[in-house]
Parts: C-alpha cells; sequence; structure tokens
C-alpha cells in the first residue's frame, strides 16, 4: 500500500494515510470489500418515538461491540499504537488508537445495516476548520440523523474535547442525536472518573476492555428520548 500512495512513511516501521480521502476510499473499498462474518445475527433495532421510527442507537451500538475482532486489537498494540497518558499505567506504553476502533466499528455496521442506512465516515465540515471531520455519520430517512464521535485511551481533558467536537458536528449536520464512544483500557476508580458530559444533547457509551478484548464493560449515558 506504502508504494501505491496509500500510505507514508512517518517513522521507520510506521505509516500515516495521507489524507481523509484516502482513508475513506480504504475503509470502503477495501475493508468492506468482502462481507463480514462476525456482525450481530439479529434485526438493526429501531424504536418508536412520537416522532416516528427511530434508530435505537444505544442498542445498535451495544450489539455492534462483541463483534470486534480480539485479534485487531491485540495487534494494534504494535502495529497501529498510541503512546498512554493514562493514570496508573505505565507511561508511554503502547495502546491502541482511535483509528482501530473506528475501521472495526464502520466494518461492523457497514455489512449489518439495511441498505436505507446511510453510513458515512469522515465526514467534512466546511463551516468549521478544515480538519474538523465526523468520525460516523448514519441516516435514515426521514427522522436519523445520528453523529458519532470516537476516543480511545485517552486522559480526561481529551476526552472532555471530543465531547465538545460532537456537540458541534451535530450542530453544523443538523443531527438528530450525538453519541460519543470512549473505548478504555483503564476502568474507573479513585485516579480516573469517566467525565460526565455537560452538554444535555450529547449521548455517551464509555467502553472498558482488557488488553485481548476477552472482557468487556459498557456504561451508557444516554438522554431520554421523546
Amino acid at each position: 500500500m506504502a508504494a501505491e500512495g496509500a500510505l507514508f512513511p512517518v517513522e521507520p516501521a510506521v505509516f500515516k494515510i495521507p489524507s481523509p480521502l484516502v482513508h475513506q476510499l480504504l475503509l470502503e473499498r477495501v475493508l468492506t470489500v468482502d462481507k463480514r462474518a462476525n456482525i450481530p445475527s439479529e434485526a438493526v433495532p429501531f424504536i418508536t418515538t412520537m416522532h416516528g421510527i427511530t434508530m435505537d442507537v444505544q442498542t445498535l451500538i451495544t450489539m455492534a461491540i462483541p463483534c470486534i475482532e480480539p485479534s485487531i486489537i491485540q495487534t494494534a498494540f504494535f502495529m497501529a499504537y498510541k503512546k498512554s497518558r493514562l493514570p496508573g499505567m505505565k507511561r508511554d506504553s503502547f495502546v491502541p488508537q482511535e483509528a482501530v476502533y473506528h475501521a472495526e466499528l464502520f466494518s461492523i455496521l457497514r455489512n449489518w445495516l439495511l441498505s436505507a442506512v446511510t453510513i458515512m465516515t469522515q465526514v467534512n465540515l466546511p463551516s468549521l476548520d478544515s480538519s474538523s471531520r465526523c468520525d460516523l455519520f448514519m441516516v435514515f430517512p426521514p427522522l436519523s440523523r445520528i453523529v458519532i464521535e470516537l476516543v480511545a485511551n485517552a486522559p480526561i481533558s481529551i476526552i472532555e474535547e471530543h465531547y465538545r467536537c460532537g456537540v458541534e458536528y451535530g450542530k453544523h449536520l443538523d443531527a438528530t442525536e450525538v453519541w460519543v464512544l470512549h473505548f478504555t483500557l483503564k476502568e474507573e476508580g479513585d485516579d480516573f472518573q469517566y467525565p460526565v458530559p455537560k452538554d444535555k444533547s450529547l449521548n455517551v457509551m464509555h467502553v472498558w476492555h482488557n488488553t485481548d478484548f476477552s472482557s468487556f464493560n459498557v456504561v451508557c449515558l444516554k438522554q431520554k428520548v421523546t
């Protein structure tokens, strides 16, 4: 892929995707070219509100998480890593970066969702700065316009920054729901409390997992849907 220009080296044995456009093409044309076997066997969940039928995002994501491939997470410690700044963990130890969870979640949803649901990644927001892009954006006409922002293995200040970004993306994309998915190797404790969003329009899902993804736990903070 490096020889074809899809990746460029940033340091020995470390490569980076050169642009959001290439990132999206790789997700759509490479990762999903073959049908993924490990997707939820149940139907995509919907709920009925006073305004009509919409996707049940909390259940959707909760059902998708067990389908994340453990070997992908395990490999990410060596191939797609970031350096940890989490309390109680060895400083600069390698942890999986956001792109790993992003690619897995996109692959699962793309193969599972009905054709009536449009899922987009790295959505450009021209009214914001050029680096502002929504991680995942799902549209199910006529009601559902769902923003999903991902953050992984990050300290509290970075998680809160993703909260802010998610809210801004939701405003610019006229979203009906905004979710931040926080994946982490760090369990809550005296030295690390998952931050509660201040904005009442924001939904948050904290997903703790162990290093081989054989065990995980989900904590959801969801706004009431009417």
